[in-house]
């Protein structure tokens, strides 16, 4: 992952701070969906079930991606798969914007699922390699601010962005920043040049038998969604069940 010739990190930061730009864009749409789903679920006529199936549906192609992700690294340098990854995910939630059914939306937010879950084996391996090993945890600090500030910027910006614009613009718009993004990253990027190294079966089936992995699997999932969940479904319950203006909620989710 890394080499004696890694810089410190201080000279690496310019670089980290790309990457972690990537994983904001990488995330950030994620976040956006839950308080679209207002706006979309009037327009698009679905029940609430339906809306929130959506959110299912991207959980699944995102987990998926993210499973046979190392094979495609095993082909592709990591970077370009990150990059990859924005590009694609750009790509479809340009799709995404264009949507007339219920069907239509749930490949799309499919396909963008499939896309986003590309990025994170491959952006741990390019944050790495840009660092060296004892920089390793200041470095993931940096980078794990973007989930963090996604939470508390998508509900800002749903309010404020459908002010001027309709949920689909707004996914078009940050479709299009994701895809400028990847290409950037692909072209003028640091980091990740290598490719996935080892014997994947032989590693899977290592780590698979450890009885810590699988309870490591079980801590984190309950952590994840104790974190994901609520704050994916609280805008549809808060304005369709308890009648709070959709400003308030979005106010309410970012704690302003």
């Amino acid at each position: 992952m890394h080499t004696s010739s890694s810089p410190s990190f201080s000279k690496a930061f310019p670089w980290v701070l790309f990457v972690t730009l990537i994983f904001f864009i990488n995330y950030l749409p994620r976040s956006l969906v839950s308080p679209l789903l207002v706006p979309m679920e009037a327009e698009l006529n679905m029940s609430h079930s339906q809306a929130t199936g959506l959110l299912l549906l991207l959980s699944a192609g995102f987990s998926v991606s993210m499973a046979l992700s190392s094979v495609l690294s095993r082909v592709l340098a990591h970077r370009t798969v990150a990059a990859l990854s924005a590009v694609a995910g750009g790509l479809a939630l340009g799709t995404f914007a264009f949507v007339e059914t219920r069907v239509q939306a749930g490949a799309a937010i499919l396909c963008f699922g499939l896309s986003a879950g590309l990025y994170f084996p491959s952006g741990m391996a390019t944050l790495a390699s840009l660092v060296r090993h004892k920089d390793w945890g200041k470095a993931i600090a940096v980078h794990e601010l973007a989930p963090n500030v996604s939470f508390i910027v998508a509900p800002l910006i749903a309010s404020l962005a459908l002010v001027f614009m309709s949920w689909r613009e707004v996914l078009c718009l940050t479709g299009a920043v994701s895809f400028v993004l990847g290409l950037m990253f692909l072209f003028f990027g640091r980091g990740g040049e290598k490719q996935r190294e080892g014997n994947l079966p032989v590693s899977c089936r290592s780590l698979l038998v450890r009885p810590r992995l699988w309870l490591f699997v079980v801590l984190i999932g309950l952590s994840i969604g104790g974190e994901y969940a609520p704050f994916s479904v609280l805008p549809l319950y808060l304005v369709n069940e308890k009648g709070i203006p959709f400003d308030t909620t979005n106010s309410i989710l970012t704690g302003c």
